[in-house]
């Protein structure tokens, strides 16, 4: 039971490593920046704060693109809420919630994550400007089916009540809460147009990017020393963090599974090197009568191999009873999965291996010896 448990895991755990979450993990670099609420009090403020900051970091050599949001995909400090939404031409009794971000010019270009239609945001989309959104392919899919949604209205109850935003982009689903997570409606706001005080910048880097973590942290102090830029960290890291319990659950089973392993092959070796001394007049009988050493040696294999074929059924039906307690802990693989179960019981005869040493030991006793004892 522990190896199938160990493998149902670790199937689990590779399958995660391999979803892909909709967008480019690697070289990204995450800094999260609180601005002081005294004293960014007006969006204005803000707005002209991030535009500073996302300018010295573009300054930096190592850094490829940078652009901020308020809700990064994996990483468990951000601001995030849903809000009511329905397509104008369905009215409000169809409404649903949508998970909304605020985000500036250059975001899905930076994590490429991307555009299916339309275009990305703009310096142009600023406080005065037409509001606009962009949308995700599940709220595209629920709002408009296979119609193009590029153009429509979108009424969105946030802030000053319900009201319409027009669709002027489409992007690829992401998994935002991690490889386990299934994508959400979500609806992306300019920044500039609802600014918002804390933001978590994200810059694709042409390197390491723990390598200019430094670098990039002092860049944007340089716009104001008195803003903390803290959280410093990286989308692999985030990645990471996400299937840790999943890592820490796998190397937990594997150790067990091991031990578990190890104490089975001692058992059965004790056992057999017991029988053996136990037995040896009858063993050097069979030898004075012609059984020879290799048909000794294999009737002993044989003892070992009843055993583990007897613990592996009985593994197997134990797993298969418990399989629906697993359910929740596994991703991507069935908890009856054939290949795992037929490996664990191809591991547990490998415990066959234990019994090497008495078969020898038997096969090389002397049955002269054997009957004066």
């Amino acid at each position: 039971m522990l190896l199938v448990g160990a493998g149902l895991l670790a199937r689990t755990f590779a399958e995660l490593r391999r979803v892909d979450v909709g967008f480019d993990t690697s070289n990204l670099l995450v800094l999260r920046i609180t601005p002081d609420a005294a004293r960014y009090r007006t969006g204005a403020q803000t707005t002209d704060y991030y535009r500073r900051v996302l300018t010295s970091l573009r300054e930096v050599p190592a850094i490829q693109s940078v652009a901020a949001v308020t809700s990064l995909p994996m990483s468990t400090i951000g601001s995030e809420f849903t809000r009511p939404y329905w397509p104008e031409h369905a009215g409000p009794e169809s409404k649903t919630d949508a998970s909304i971000r605020m985000a500036t010019p250059g975001y899905f270009g930076t994590l490429r994550l991307p555009l299916m239609a339309g275009r990305e945001f703009t310096d142009g989309d600023e406080a005065d400007a037409p509001r606009v959104v962009i949308i995700n392919q599940k709220l595209a899919k629920s709002a408009w089916g296979d119609e193009n949604p590029i153009g429509r209205n979108l009424i969105l109850d946030y802030q000053r009540g319900p009201y319409p935003y027009e669709v002027v982009g489409v992007v690829r689903d992401d998994r935002h809460d991690g490889p386990r997570s299934e994508p959400v409606p979500e609806i992306f706001i300019p920044h500039w147009q609802n600014p918002y005080l804390v933001l978590n910048v994200v810059a694709r880097t042409t390197m390491d990017p723990v390598t200019v973590a430094q670098t990039a942290r002092a860049s944007a102090l340089r716009v104001d020393p008195d803003q903390p830029v803290h959280s410093l960290t990286t989308m692999q890291q985030l990645l990471g963090d996400a299937v840790q319990l999943d890592r820490f659950a796998t190397l937990l089973m594997t150790l067990f599974a091991v031990g578990g392993l190890i104490t089975a092959a001692g058992g059965v070796y004790a056992l057999l090197a017991c029988t053996v001394v136990q037995r040896r007049r009858e063993i050097a009988l069979r030898m004075a009568l012609g059984a020879s050493p290799r048909r000794v040696a294999r009737s002993i294999v044989m003892e070992s191999l009843l055993l583990a074929v007897a613990g592996g059924t009985i593994g197997i039906v134990g797993a298969a009873a418990s399989s629906r307690f697993a359910r929740t802990l596994l991703f991507g693989v069935a908890p009856q999965d054939p290949v795992t179960l037929l490996t664990a019981v191809a591991v547990l005869v490998v415990v066959v291996a234990a019994s090497w040493l008495p078969a020898r030991r038997a096969a090389l006793i002397d049955p002269g010896h054997a009957m004066r004892i």
